[in-house]
């Protein structure tokens, strides 16, 4: 069987330490069944009866992970127009299937907006949404079981262009957006055209083919079935997604002065 890829990619958030204030992720998912790749800016997407299905829940972090508040975090999901229903038909039942609540309770998945302001942030953004014709499929409001906190339900959006702003900006909010492509070459163009580029990953059973996707992604980062920072390695983005580069040999560069010695 072909292997299945998809990729996200973020958009712009405000606020990693001193890396930047903005930043852009790109994350590619695949399975073992007929050719997938989705773009976002960042995403997953449940098949069910298939290898996928685990999948999406282990790809959870990626759009959702602390409610939607995280720097490299993939809010976009490009999905092949061959099973773009399929894909946005699972991940709306993923998100959907949510758990929204307080954070004092075990069984909450998805928790509150850090402020009101925040929330008032990602609710401008879903009306963005709908008002640039793009489809809910599910959530795009506030719980109405919880009276206090500042909430926001799981949102998917379908039927999205890549350059609208909830696929361009990283939202900071569980809302990811599922944007289609044509092939390979088509979904590697998408994933690019974004003024940022944090990080990224690829899930395939195919390394070889992931990896060979992955070089091909502008991104400071990116992880191959696997999104886990090594502080043995360099961390950091590309274009507007900060400079220098933090962790590793080269996170120490800029605490130490060269001295050039002429012969």
């Amino acid at each position: 069987m072909q292997s299945q890829i998809w990729l996200s990619i973020p958009g712009e958030h405000h606020g990693l330490g001193f890396q930047c204030t903005y930043f852009n992720r790109v994350r590619f998912n695949a399975c073992s069944v007929p050719a997938i790749l989705n773009v976002v800016t960042l995403p997953k997407a449940e098949f069910l009866s298939s290898p996928c299905t685990r999948s999406v829940e282990a790809q959870f972090t990626s759009p959702l992970l602390n409610n939607g508040q995280t720097c490299f975090l993939g809010t976009r999901i490009l999905a092949p127009k061959s099973r773009y229903a399929e894909v946005v038909d699972a991940f709306t039942a993923f998100a959907g299937s949510l758990q929204v609540g307080v954070t004092s309770s075990p069984d909450t998945q998805i928790g509150p907006m850090a402020t009101a302001r925040q929330r008032e942030r990602v609710e401008s953004y879903i009306s963005q949404g709908k008002n640039a014709g793009a489809r809910i499929t599910v959530g795009g409001s506030r719980p109405r079981d919880l009276d206090a906190g500042f909430f926001v339900e799981p949102t998917v959006f379908a039927d999205v262009d890549n350059r609208a702003a909830i696929a361009q900006d990283e939202i900071f909010g569980p809302v990811p957006s599922v944007v289609s492509y044509q092939d390979d070459e088509h979904a590697i163009q998408l994933a690019n055209d974004s003024e940022f580029g944090l990080g990224g990953t690829v899930w395939t059973s195919d390394p070889e083919r992931g990896a060979a996707l992955a070089r091909r992604v502008h991104t400071g980062t990116i992880g191959i079935n696997r999104y886990i920072p090594d502080p043995a390695a360099p961390f950091g983005g590309v274009k507007n997604s900060g400079l220098g580069r933090e962790l590793g040999p080269e996170g120490l560069a800029s605490y130490q002065e060269t001295q050039t010695i002429y012969l």
